[in-house]
């Protein structure tokens, strides 16, 4: 229940515009982690229903960079394309925005603080492959990381 008694008499709507704005923005980012965190047992469940569609990756990858640098306060996070323009790719956006996520999630936990998050995606054409890229700076314990093997650090990081 929002209180609007300290709003006084003759107050703009810009004040409630801007704190609507704000509420509506903090609930869009619960229902999408919510969201994700169901779509994510499904996929660990096997039971995830893959919805194919034509998707411009630079787009849906921007708008999530996009939302993460306003938090950075600065561009922190940059995406590069091996090819201009990247064609539209037949794939699942959701689950492309979960991997994603869960990728820049992990260079800012396991990078430098702070550090500058590349994106790099490319596409090989004659292996119908999609490559996606996410690293920063090595932060904290990268070394102990790097001695460890690998199935050690996948259970770590993924």
């Amino acid at each position: 229940l929002i209180d609007t008694t300290e709003f006084s008499v003759g107050e703009t709507s810009a004040g409630y515009e801007d704190s609507f704005g704000e509420l509506d923005n903090t609930l869009r980012d619960i229902l999408d982690t919510i969201m994700d965190h169901a779509m994510s047992l499904d996929v660990i469940n096997e039971e995830y229903d893959v919805r194919k569609e034509r998707v411009n990756v630079p787009d849906v990858l921007s708008n999530i960079r996009r939302q993460a640098n306003m938090g950075a306060g600065h561009s922190r996070f940059t995406l590069k394309s091996t090819l201009d323009p990247f064609p539209v790719l037949g794939m699942d956006p959701r689950l492309l925005r979960h991997i994603y996520q869960n990728a820049l999630s992990n260079a800012c936990k396991y990078g430098k603080v702070g550090g500058r998050v590349e994106t790099i995606i490319d596409y090989d054409d004659s292996k119908k492959e999609f490559r996606m890229n996410v690293v920063n700076e090595p932060g904290p314990g990268h070394q102990h990381l790097l001695a460890m093997a690998k199935e050690e650090v996948n259970s770590k990081v993924f």
